[in-house]
């Protein structure tokens, strides 16, 4: 999905959240078996790593985990194994979802990690899960999800503890690909509140990551219920507003499920 720069602030950004939306629904159904669950936070904690010292995208991230989960669901995996099938994964969902510059190289890998595997493994695994997902790693996953809900995280009509926001339109106008060079200008409340709910969208997310029960769920339920828990802690009115309803299709009672796993 790398080739589609940008999505979530084109004009057919609708059109391609309700395509994610019929997609979701088809493929694979995780089903929280695989014997070596225990392993599985090690191994997620591996990836965000990786991916935050490689600076590779969420999607790329998220994507590696949900390969990982369908694969260990699926398959018994030697311990002395499972990094090498986790690092697998991460290779094939940044070549699927990054740029071409950004696909890690094998000893980048091994520098981050502690365990070093030929290069011959790594082909060999990556064969592996293509065999296993039949070369068809379009997956949608919560980041892909949050890429569109982060831009309307934040409306018009919002209210912060009953209160307006000073330089709203300011705040919902998306960033330009090539920003000035001069002084950034004065950060509006607005655009603070924003930014403040931006960071606390993608705290949740890794939340959502690190436990697998939060696989059980769709992704774009998990990515409703982050955008629904970002704007409960801040404060913000309506917690789940109307628009954000009609774009998504859910209520804020069918996200109560998942908001109060990511609120325990």
């Amino acid at each position: 999905m790398s080739y589609l720069k940008n999505w979530w602030v084109t004009d057919y950004a609708d059109d391609i959240f309700s395509y994610f939306l019929r997609k979701e629904k088809t493929g694979m159904t995780f089903r929280c078996r695989s014997p070596q669950l225990g392993e599985r936070r090690r191994l997620v904690d591996m990836l965000r790593l990786v991916g935050e010292r490689l600076q590779l995208g969420n999607t790329s991230v998220h994507l590696a985990v949900r390969l990982l989960d369908l694969f260990m669901d699926n398959h018994r995996v030697e311990v002395a194994h499972l990094s090498l099938v986790a690092l697998g994964c991460l290779l094939l969902a940044t070549k699927f979802e990054d740029r071409d510059l950004n696909v890690p190289h094998v000893p980048e890998l091994h520098r981050l990690v502690p365990h070093c595997y030929p290069l011959r493994d790594y082909r060999a695994v990556e064969a592996i899960l293509l065999e296993f997902f039949s070369w068809n790693l379009s997956l949608v996953t919560v980041a892909h999800f949050v890429e569109f809900l982060a831009t309307r995280v934040l409306g018009r009509g919002d209210l912060v503890r009953g209160a307006e926001l000073v330089g709203t339109a300011s705040a919902l106008t998306p960033p330009p690909d090539h920003p000035s060079t001069g002084p950034p200008p004065p950060t509006s409340g607005a655009q603070a509140l924003r930014n403040a709910l931006l960071e606390r969208l993608q705290y949740f997310m890794d939340l959502a990551l690190q436990d697998e029960q939060f696989m059980l769920h769709r992704p774009s339920v998990v990515a409703c219920a982050c955008v629904l828990a970002a704007r409960s802690r801040l404060g913000v009115w309506p917690a789940w507003p109307a628009e954000l309803s009609r774009l998504t299709g859910y209520s804020d009672a069918s996200l109560l499920s998942c908001l109060h796993s990511l609120f325990r």
